[in-house]
């Protein structure tokens, strides 16, 4: 039986055998893991930084002439931050594994 393993190094984990069963007949075994050491790694985070309806009143000719130092401009003005700015919102699927057999004739 000969085995076959791809994949990166924390990417999904390939496992494939095959064996000749008589003359032209052939059996395939496969498993596939995903998320091998099933990490809870997060995947997106929460990207709105002001609340709902938040302003953050800045001059047009700042921005065009000296640009402008957003966050020192929230403080100063009393702008709220959403609190679920960079917060995690999606996280890593947990661990599976799939098994596999395919016999050919």
């Amino acid at each position: 039986m000969a085995l076959i393993r791809a994949g990166p190094a924390f990417g999904p984990k390939n496992l494939s055998g095959s064996s000749h069963v008589g003359d032209k007949n052939r059996l395939v075994l496969s498993v596939n893991v995903i998320n091998v050491l099933d990490s809870d790694t997060a995947t997106n985070y929460f990207q709105t930084q002001l609340e709902i309806g938040a302003v953050v009143d800045v001059p047009e000719t700042t921005i065009l002439y000296q640009g402008s130092n957003f966050q020192q401009r929230i403080q100063q003005q009393g702008v709220r931050n959403d609190p679920r700015f960079l917060q995690a919102t999606a996280f890593q699927a947990p661990r599976s594994i799939r098994l596999g057999a395919r016999f050919s004739f």
